[in-house]
């Protein structure tokens, strides 16, 4: 991108008036600030086995890489909401394939830590709907906005979108049994969600209080001749399907909604430091962002992983992402490497599943229940014992009983890798990430609480030393899983990394013997353990640098 085209790729449209408003310099400035960003990668080292040299990056792409790539063809690219355009987009397109699902692709070879997308929410959940799932509140919501005409043009797109939707519950009089017989089980299902939504909604007062909204405000969708005409029962459940469908944690955003999920994710998406605001007058906004993870080749499709948690059992994963997002990602993982494979085999075999349900009593289940009831509690305690530090109240039952749960729970995650390795026979099962992360933040939450100084649930230092330990082998136990599972660039190997980091250091300076005796084979001495610690804090800063 030269100097002199520098707003190309937002799109920009024409204009009479060589004046800005100050929103529009605003959003320039904005803009600016998030090109420079992606254009200031120093340079990053790669570690794969193919590249030896460091590339200087030039618009999030190494000019190296790009070498021999430039015969790749790409489909057309399809325009999306050109109206409304993001703060920050990078090489990347949204095409359409064959089947009609829509995606981005990398338009250019991509390094790890690339910037592909910066931007705000159309529209942030409502506080009544966060950590419940999204209901008539947020599409009430929706009509009490102050933009809500734009919102619900601006939804008709997504997924399932006005004209699928249409098509499948408005049928004209002439189709008839043989038709419906013959439409895509998408279509199927979308329907099937539709009459869903409409028996769980239809007569409802919160229904009643959307639609009288949307009169009061006039508010009007397209119909299927591309008129417009006032909102209906059917626009409102397609609405909240779309919601359903495409939303992420802090809001419904039009461009990210675009992007496919994978097992296998190249992409990742975060809240990032709130740096912008600074550019907005001071006024705080969110903003998300989008990187890749991963090296990308040119014409690749670029994918997030939907799930929250991601570790999930392919069980459990296809029986959530059916009952969520309404597409079936199949029995087994044929088209994913043999290493991510072998992450989900149980006693050597990959484990029977089903798009609609899912088994509770298989192996994965019951370790997965195990792991969602210790990490509730450790949310519990998080809170409980960040009050009490916090009022720095003085000792009583209370507290000496939150200190003795903080210690079962961290003992109680270290039995919970032992006892997941034996159960599913695999000591490179995708759900001991799960284990070993639980097990790494209750230790944190433990030494944090118990250096508070009171001798009554104080820890003393062998305590510590032996807890520092554990930690270490966890560390040890979760890296090379991880890696084999994120790649070398994910954020979340940084923080590992960090954490291994930290606890070599602080045993070496309390208790070396301890450090030596675990028995790690890069930990057996103090230059070695130097030596590792140092390459981990590389590492971290590195992949943190991304």
């Amino acid at each position: 991108m030269s100097d002199d085209d520098l707003w190309d790729c937002f799109g920009g449209q024409d204009s009479e008036s060589d004046e800005d408003t100050a929103e529009d310099i605003n959003q320039k400035e904005t803009r600016l600030h998030l090109i420079n960003k992606a254009n200031s990668r120093s340079q990053i080292v790669n570690t794969s086995s193919e590249k030896s040299n460091s590339d200087i990056l030039i618009g999030g792409t190494s000019q190296s890489s790009m070498e021999g790539h430039d015969d790749v063809k790409t489909p057309p690219a399809v325009e999306m909401w050109g109206h409304r355009p993001p703060l920050y987009m990078g090489p990347m397109a949204v095409i359409e394939t064959t089947n009609c699902k829509r995606g981005y692709i990398a338009t250019e070879d991509l390094n790890p830590g690339t910037l592909l997308l910066v931007e705000e929410p159309v529209f942030k959940w409502p506080e009544e709907q966060i950590g419940s799932e999204l209901g008539m509140l947020s599409v009430q919501a929706i009509m009490e906005h102050e933009f809500a005409q734009a919102i619900v043009h601006d939804i008709e797109s997504l997924y399932p979108t006005r004209l699928d939707v249409d098509r499948v519950c408005r049928k004209n009089d002439g189709e008839n049994l043989i038709e419906l017989a013959a439409e895509s089980n998408e279509k199927i299902q979308v329907r099937d969600m539709v009459e869903i939504m409409q028996m769980q909604h239809s007569g409802g007062r919160e229904l009643e209080k959307v639609m009288d909204e949307a009169k009061r405000k006039k508010i009007t969708c397209s119909d299927q001749n591309s008129s417009l005409k006032a909102v209906d029962e059917i626009d409102v459940m397609r609405m909240l399907l779309a919601l359903r469908y495409n939303g992420f944690d802090s809001g419904l955003y039009l461009h990210f909604a675009m992007f496919n999920h994978d097992d296998d994710a190249n992409c990742v998406k975060y809240l990032p430091e709130n740096e912008y605001s600074k550019l907005n007058e001071g006024k705080t906004k969110i903003y998300s962002e989008i990187r890749t993870t991963k090296f990308v080749r040119k014409g690749s499709a670029l994918t997030l992983h939907y799930l929250n948690p991601r570790e999930m059992s392919h069980a459990t994963r296809r029986s959530h992402i059916y009952e969520q997002h309404r597409f079936d990602i199949g029995t087994k993982m044929e088209e994913h490497s043999l290493e991510l494979q072998e992450m989900e085999l149980v006693n050597g075999k990959f484990p029977v599943s089903l798009k609609d349900r899912k088994d509770p009593v298989t192996a994965t289940s019951l370790i997965e229940n195990a792991i969602n009831d210790l990490d509730t509690l450790h949310k519990e305690l998080e809170i409980a014992s960040a009050s009490s530090i916090l009022v720095d109240q003085e000792i009583d039952d209370t507290m000496v009983e939150l200190f003795e749960r903080c210690k079962a729970l961290e003992m109680a995650t270290h039995e919970l890798i032992q006892a997941a390795q034996t159960k599913l026979d695999n000591k490179k099962h995708i759900l001991l990430i799960r284990c070993c992360r639980l097990h790494l933040d209750s230790s944190e939450l433990l030494l944090h609480f118990g250096k508070g100084g009171k001798t009554s649930f104080s820890l003393t230092s062998n305590q510590q030393s032996l807890i520092w330990c554990r930690f270490i082998q966890t560390c040890q136990t979760l890296l090379p899983i991880q890696i084999q599972y994120l790649g070398e660039h994910h954020p979340d190997i940084a923080r590992t990394y960090y954490d291994f980091a930290i606890g070599i250091n602080l045993l070496l300076s309390r208790s070396p013997k301890k450090l030596f005796n675990i028995g790690l084979p890069d930990l057996g001495s103090f230059d070695s353990c130097q030596r590792f610690e140092a390459k981990c804090r590389r590492e971290h800063l590195r992949i943190d640098s991304l």
